[in-house]
């Protein structure tokens, strides 16, 4: 719950539920005996009937199916430590002052296969138009999205507690994002905050900062 979920069952059970359809080996395989033997479209109230069921289905013992189900655990606890950063969907979010105007680039990794929901952005509380269409990537077996937005900054104000500028990205991904965040600002007199939501969003806040004369 901890290595996989971030701390959440439910996001533990979604990463697992998101391997066991990518990494479904067959009617003989090792990861879906491991994952029926647990429970997965597989009557029964404990491992033993279970076992039983898949037994039948598959004509073989249930010793069979018990030596299968723990391969399985075996290969699927690799493949979490050997994959874990990259089955993931990743989000890279850069903003740059340029002058009056703060330009935001924002490009989107997702696993093939994995079901895609195009994520949301928000400045000043208004959702952008934003296509975020997929194509091929330099990752192996992940797919690629990228939107480009430049947003006027008004730098007259000298309130340090008004916001100059908010964008928030949602991405509802059934696997949480892995996010990436970065920012530069030209002026000394301004700053951004970034910030990550476990629930999938990204926030950049552009404000003012007010220095103390020594």
């Amino acid at each position: 719950m901890d290595f996989v979920g971030h701390g959440s069952m439910e996001q533990a059970f979604d990463v697992l539920m998101h391997l066991a359809v990518v990494h479904d080996d067959g009617e003989d395989g090792t990861i879906r005996a491991f994952f029926e033997s647990s429970g997965l479209n597989t009557a029964g109230d404990n491992l033993d009937q279970r076992l039983g069921e898949c037994a039948r289905k598959r004509f073989v013992t249930e010793r069979t199916i018990l030596r299968r189900s723990d391969r399985g655990a075996i290969q699927l606890s690799e493949l979490i430590r050997d994959g874990y950063l990259y089955d993931r969907p990743l989000g890279n979010v850069y903003a740059a002052q340029v002058g009056n105007l703060l330009s935001i680039r924002i490009s989107i990794e997702v696993p093939d296969g994995m079901a895609y929901r195009r994520p949301k952005v928000s400045i000043g509380g208004v959702i952008q138009d934003l296509a975020f269409a997929l194509r091929e990537s330099k990752i192996a077996d992940m797919l690629r999205a990228e939107e480009s937005l430049d947003i006027p900054l008004d730098l007259s104000g000298s309130d340090p507690a008004k916001r100059i500028a908010t964008v928030e990205i949602y991405w509802i991904m059934p696997v949480w994002v892995s996010w990436m965040l970065g920012a530069h600002m030209e002026d000394p007199g301004i700053f951004a905050t970034v910030s990550v939501e476990r629930t999938s969003s990204a926030r950049i806040d552009i404000r003012r900062v007010e220095f103390m004369d020594k």
